[in-house]
């Protein structure tokens, strides 16, 4: 087994490989460094006043932006519940500002949303008005309070020192994942698309490469280091061409990011970065770690799926042109404009429909109320329906072998 790996690792398009390394490297590198390096790329206005107007992307600017601002809106403001300009609330209101003010001015970002939850909790009628201290700022993805007030929460719970409207921006971490989808307010919805249809694109033309070299030059049972079935063969065909693909997503990224982290006054980030979703009409919050991680995951799915049925088709016919073709049929339904010839409830079980990987685990449109754990389903059952007919037809071809043998 360990032999055979070794094998199929040396006989891997090397090439083709260097071919989308780079292309990725390029156009994800290009879109999240350009956006990184852009100081006015979220341009937050305040119009009010004649200081500050626009945070530019970086800590020290941030930190000023947001702690003058929320200084300049708790000075003058007066309660709802008591119009006196000196009533309790409107003194505790006009504290806590300062106290925030100065907290965020020195990077203590756990320090000002605990201020902030603490006068909440003392005048839980104000979290429903628009001038409460922080629920503005917090950018999780929406604007609705109930997604704000829950990522206070977490914050607090997991004892974050963060602040949601500096990091978002300061930080390369969410400046990376904001050209994917995964944070921010979509900004990159054409973009990160694209990156996914790149992806699928590498992992068909790498599998349909793979699969039909051996089968189109006849050299599939010469190609073994033991005496294996052919349908291991493929299992470790598969497996090394994966172990590949994935190198490569993470190869991209982590260059990606190592040049993002050398930006001057910029943050790493965190990986516990909390993102708001609306799933199952409910808003959950989810890690920022781990919607990358699920994001490998659906691609990782792909490739499992991509891989089994171009290994079917190849035991159909040697034509790599005709092999991808039937490959990208299936693929990019949607792009193709294919997906209007299929009803509404056929569409949703094909993996054709789950090219957007974002939209996929952060629960988009149409994802907001399918589960992961369905997606996995859905593409594990094309996936075994591929293997077993590969198999049923490995087996029949062995058989057939045979008995010409005994004829012989």
């Amino acid at each position: 087994m360990r032999a055979q790996f070794i094998l199929e690792w040396k006989k891997q398009p090397w090439l083709l490989h260097l071919f989308w390394f780079l292309l990725l490297l390029a156009m994800v590198g290009t879109t999240a460094i350009r956006y990184e390096a852009n100081p006015h790329k979220h341009g937050i206005g305040d119009g009010d006043s004649e200081h500050v107007r626009w945070a530019a992307g970086t800590v020290t600017s941030d930190r000023k932006f947001w702690s003058t601002t929320i200084a300049r809106m708790t000075s003058n403001l007066k309660s709802d519940v008591d119009k006196s300009a000196d009533s309790p609330q409107n003194r505790d209101y006009k504290q806590a500002g300062k106290t925030t003010s100065q907290q965020l001015l020195r990077g203590d970002y756990l320090g000002a949303i605990t201020t902030e939850e603490a006068f909440l909790k003392k005048y839980p009628e104000t979290r429903n008005r628009s001038y409460f201290l922080l629920g503005d700022f917090i950018n999780a993805g929406g604007t609705a309070i109930e997604k704000d007030a829950a990522v206070s929460q977490y914050i607090l719970k997991h004892k974050l020192n963060i602040f949601p409207g500096i990091t978002e921006f300061s930080s390369a971490l969410n400046n990376f994942t904001v050209t994917l989808g995964l944070s921010g307010i979509g900004i990159f919805a054409d973009q990160e698309r694209t990156f996914c249809l790149i992806v699928l694109t590498m992992a068909l033309t790498t599998f349909a490469m793979v699969f039909y070299r051996d089968r189109k030059n006849g050299t599939a049972s010469m190609m073994r280091a033991a005496p294996i079935t052919a349908g291991k063969q493929a299992l470790i065909r598969w497996a090394a061409t994966t172990l590949v693909l994935n190198l490569v997503l993470l190869l991209v990224a982590g260059l990606i990011l190592a040049v993002m982290s050398t930006f001057p006054d910029r943050t790493w980030g965190t990986f516990a970065y909390p993102i708001a979703v609306d799933f199952m009409n409910k808003v959950i919050i989810v890690p920022l770690g781990r919607l990358l991680l699920e994001w490998l995951l659906v691609a990782n799915l792909w490739f499992i799926l991509i891989g089994s049925a171009a290994h079917l088709f190849s035991l159909f016919s040697r034509n790599t042109i005709l092999g991808m073709a039937l490959l990208a049929t299936g693929v990019f339904l949607e792009p193709l404009n294919l997906s209007a010839l299929i009803p509404a409830g056929l569409l949703r079980i094909l993996p054709g429909h789950f090219i957007d990987f974002a939209a996929v685990v952060r629960h988009y449109r149409e994802f907001s109320v399918v589960s992961l754990v369905n997606t996995s389903g859905t593409f594990l059952i094309w996936t075994a329906m591929f293997v077993f007919l590969a198999g049923i037809l490995l087996r029949l071809r062995t058989r057939s072998s045979s008995a010409l043998l005994a004829t012989d």
